[in-house]
């Protein structure tokens, strides 16, 4: 039978296990993050420049043939860096935990370690998982924003890019508001902030934002035919929460709710824009620590080292993120009415 000290030297401390193991656990309830739509981008450090190019099209004049023709404009560039935030949680596996915990009916004590470890890492990565969804609901609002007490400080995209944020009226608490055009006053807002065409745009909209659109007169019956045609699917996958869905005017609005909500502050009465291109990024960082120096960075990592007082180890977790939108003008707000 293993001792504890083998135990602390053992495969279930390592740098490799604890990574691995952490990357395999599912993520908890997060709707941000399941829908996709930050685009994980791995880098080698931990600043990145966001290089923007104010591209404009103009009418060419006619010229005359064997002359030049008219200059073409440059455009102007401009380069903002943003710093990956580090987020970290650290638990401790002490020699007392790990007493009498064996496989059941066997004197492998191993066995035993790795379930503590494992139950360890599943609430580490829980908390990260929130944390990431909370940054990634900054994002979609136009800023940086880290929970209280970071060392890191907020910022505002708008600010950053030099724009301003658009807010839309839905008046929706008006049976004769004319919701389509409504609708199609969106398209034409996303269409203006990015300067050409959308070919999807999709809605995160708060629940009772949700339940005063798809309950207005106008999309009452339209959203119930599109519940009974899922529904008459059977693509209802019961393990993931049930998020309602509209489709209208070419719109996907989405419900949105998680214990995290009322934090990230998507309000229950207002709803979020989001063009469905590649404004959305998520930078992610090498961790801290000498094996990571060099290389490109992983979502999760896991390590550990045992205390100084030979008592236990010490497991950490950590996750160098930073969720961002290049675009922040087409990041519109919607109002359930004003």
């Amino acid at each position: 039978m293993a001792n504890l000290t083998d135990v602390f030297n053992s495969d279930a401390f390592d740098v490799l296990k604890l990574t691995s193991a952490i990357e395999k656990i599912p993520p908890q309830e997060t709707t941000l993050m399941d829908l996709g739509i930050f685009t994980p981008t791995p880098v080698n450090g931990t600043l990145i420049s966001v290089e923007e190019r104010d591209h404009s099209l103009a009418l060419l004049p006619t010229t005359q043939r064997g002359q030049r023709g008219v200059e073409n404009k440059v455009a102007n560039r401009k380069v903002r860096n943003f710093r990956i935030p580090h987020i970290q949680v650290d638990d401790t596996v002490f020699a007392d935990d790990l007493t009498n915990v064996r496989r059941f009916g066997t004197n492998d004590v191993e066995s035993g370690v790795g379930q503590v470890v494992g139950d360890r890492l599943i609430d580490m990565r829980r908390s990260i998982d929130t944390t990431t969804e909370y940054l990634m609901a900054k994002a979609i609002h136009g800023n940086i924003t880290y929970p209280t007490n970071s060392v890191d400080a907020d910022l505002s995209l708008y600010t950053e890019f030099g724009t301003t944020e658009t807010t839309i009226d839905m008046v929706l608490d008006t049976t004769t508001t004319k919701v389509m055009d409504k609708i199609a006053s969106i398209r034409d807002a996303v269409e203006a902030a990015l300067g050409g065409p959308a070919p999807n745009i999709l809605v995160i909209c708060g629940r009772e934002f949700f339940r005063a659109l798809s309950g207005h007169a106008v999309l009452r019956d339209l959203y119930l035919a599109q519940s009974q045609f899922q529904a008459q699917l059977g693509n209802v996958d019961f393990m993931k929460p049930n998020r309602q869905r509209l489709t209208a005017g070419g719109v996907t609005f989405v419900e949105y709710y998680s214990n995290t909500s009322g934090a990230t502050g998507i309000d229950t009465d207002h709803a979020r824009v989001i063009p469905m291109v590649d404004i959305y990024k998520l930078y992610i960082a090498q961790a801290d620590f000498n094996s990571a120096a060099g290389t490109m960075g992983q979502q999760f990592y896991g390590r550990s080292w045992e205390q100084t007082d030979g008592k236990g180890m010490v497991i950490e977790a950590q996750s160098n993120i930073l969720p961002i939108c290049l675009r922040p003008k087409a990041l519109i707000k919607l109002i359930q009415n004003s």
